[in-house]
């Protein structure tokens, strides 16, 4: 009997400093349209958003739920509430903030800590490259800084929507691989049996 579709649910975490462009990247990514929003008020704790994404070549679909986590110090209590059963985590900072990649590391250790019986897929993603010329961090420091961290680098632009969705369909596949990885090993198991 042949599989026409499967569906895997992830819970992704969107973190980094406060006015990064995660609300935009996160509305852009989930928006059908992919249009930036002309109205924008800063997140004040979590906002959640749903989207699909078909993995190519393979009945499924990974279903993917977007926790857009506020910025703000003011809120990581109410952040850390949610920060448990991720897999998915999308580290972002503002390529015209050199601090917000610096504050990259203390959101990946808060997410890690979080998540300790999980495996976590992360990248780090500097937006706002239509900000060329008040760019300060060059995609070599952000390409060292993912190293350090052990993620993949990428970058992307809300405003222009250029970008935005490589980072979480690089995520999904990961979700899909390593699913695909455990399940072989499990039918191993069991045919071993």
């Amino acid at each position: 009997m042949a599989v026409d579709s499967m569906l895997l649910r992830s819970k992704a975490l969107i973190l980094g400093s406060a006015g990064v462009g995660k609300s935009s990247m996160t509305q852009v990514f989930h928006s059908e349209l992919q249009q930036f929003p002309k109205a924008y008020s800063m997140t004040t704790g979590i906002d959640l958003a749903v989207r699909t994404i078909k993995i190519p070549d393979s009945p499924y679909t990974v279903e993917v739920f977007l926790y857009d986590c506020a910025g703000q110090e003011t809120f990581t209590p109410t952040v850390a509430k949610v920060l448990g059963g991720s897999t998915l985590v999308l580290l972002v900072f503002d390529v015209t903030d050199a601090s917000s990649l610096s504050s990259t590391a203390k959101w990946f250790e808060r997410a890690r800590n979080a998540n300790t019986d999980t495996k976590i897929h992360a990248v780090l993603v500097g937006n706002k490259t239509d900000l060329e010329a008040r760019r300060v961090v060059t995609q070599t420091e952000g390409r060292e800084v993912a190293a350090s961290l052990g993620v993949t680098y990428f970058e992307c632009s809300a405003k222009d929507s250029t970008g935005i969705e490589a980072p979480f369909y690089f995520l999904a596949s990961c979700l899909h691989e390593q699913f695909s990885e455990n399940t072989e090993e499990f039918t191993a198991v069991s045919e071993s049996m």
